[in-house]
């Protein structure tokens, strides 16, 4: 199950969750592919994976929060964006750091350089992606938060001492 499918609040939110997931995948996918032309190449750098490691168990780490409730509450959710946004801008800083050395390896081969500017691209719409995600998800706990001070707002307060009197939020006894 998705995180947006385990999310129990407005459509506007849902909707920007499934839109980054959408990305995800989309990202996932062209990153194997990328993976699997390079993997092919004669070059090989063994610095890179030892830069990549630290990333996972963050990753995973959120992971893990997320799959173990079958749903994510208003109040949860503007901490978990708020990690997911920060895990989007390490990506994003990883990926800086995949492009290049992918383009240097790509570079040793003259027979590849014609791949040269398509990887470029790729590396920048995906970079850009994450700066994007990082906003929708800011905008995501916006939302959530906003949601819940007007679900506050709206609730009617009970005076205990003679509880058929209800009291309005804006007069509140301190």
């Amino acid at each position: 199950m998705a995180l947006a499918d385990r999310v129990k609040l407005s459509s506007s939110a849902k909707a920007l969750l499934l839109s980054i997931a959408s990305d995800s995948q989309k990202h996932s996918k062209t990153l194997k592919g990328v993976g699997e032309n390079v993997g092919k190449s004669k070059t090989k750098h063994k610095r890179s994976a030892k830069k990549l490691d630290d990333v996972f168990p963050l990753t995973y780490s959120i992971y893990k929060e997320i799959i173990k409730k079958e749903e994510i509450t208003e109040e949860e959710l503007p901490a978990l964006a708020e990690k997911l946004a920060f895990l989007e801008s390490i990506l994003r800083a990883k990926y800086v750091f995949v492009q290049s050395q992918t383009m240097k390896l790509v570079a040793k081969e003259k027979s590849k350089l014609h791949s040269l500017d398509i990887l470029r691209n790729i590396f920048t719409e995906i970079i850009s992606d994450k700066e994007r995600h990082q906003q929708l998800l800011g905008t995501v706990k916006e939302l959530t938060e906003q949601k819940m001070e007007e679900n506050a707002e709206a609730t009617p307060l009970i005076d205990f001492l003679s509880p058929d009197a209800l009291i309005s939020p804006i007069s509140q006894k301190a």
